[in-house]
């Protein structure tokens, strides 16, 4: 029976030859997309931790020089700023960064650590 229906077949050369044209170039296709795509995040990644290393050392700038007559920069004082500015980034986006202090029981930690006197008592000197 199967060979009937070989038989039976058409055979044209020329279509299937068409057809895997077609699907090699579908598949270049997608390669040059993905590897687009992949360029795109790494480029989008590198231009977010550049503006978060800016922001940081801009905070970090306009505080010490403030600091010198008012009371001293803290860790704990990065550390509330890093948290506001992920939360503005946050409800701008509408996204929640998937890091450990997401959980409940990282963020009571991450709480009572701030509370305590060391790190967030920590002054943060320069040599002006």
């Amino acid at each position: 029976m199967s060979s009937n229906l070989k038989a039976s077949l058409p055979l044209n050369v020329d279509e299937d030859t068409d057809l895997t044209d077609r699907f090699k170039d579908s598949a270049l296709a997608i390669t040059a997309l993905f590897k687009h795509a992949q360029r795109s995040r790494r480029t989008a990644f590198a231009q977010g931790y550049t503006a978060c290393v800016s922001d940081l050392r801009d905070f970090i700038r306009s505080n010490v020089r403030t600091s010198e007559t008012d009371k001293p920069l803290t860790v704990g004082a990065i550390l509330d700023f890093l948290e506001s500015r992920q939360t503005q980034l946050s409800r701008d986006v509408d996204f929640t960064p998937a890091t450990s202090t997401n959980l409940p029981a990282a963020k009571e930690k991450s709480t009572q650590s701030r509370h305590r006197k060391s790190p967030s008592t920590t002054s943060i000197r320069t040599n002006n």
